[in-house]
């Protein structure tokens, strides 16, 4: 474990900003993908054909 902290601890201040926008425009894809999947359940469960929706 104290190997992993001192790995972590060598990374400059602004190096953990470029990690945190990589890892928070992973989070908004995956969430983004989620309600998209969620919103075509929705769309198939009442009887929408999901093909024939176009979003702009």
């Amino acid at each position: 474990m104290a190997n992993l902290a001192n790995i972590l601890a060598a990374f400059p201040w602004w190096a953990w900003i470029a990690v945190i926008a990589i890892l928070g425009g992973l989070i908004r894809q995956v969430i983004s993908m989620n309600h998209k999947h969620r919103e075509r359940m929705e769309m198939i469960r009442q009887g929408m054909d999901p093909r024939d929706y176009n979003k702009p």
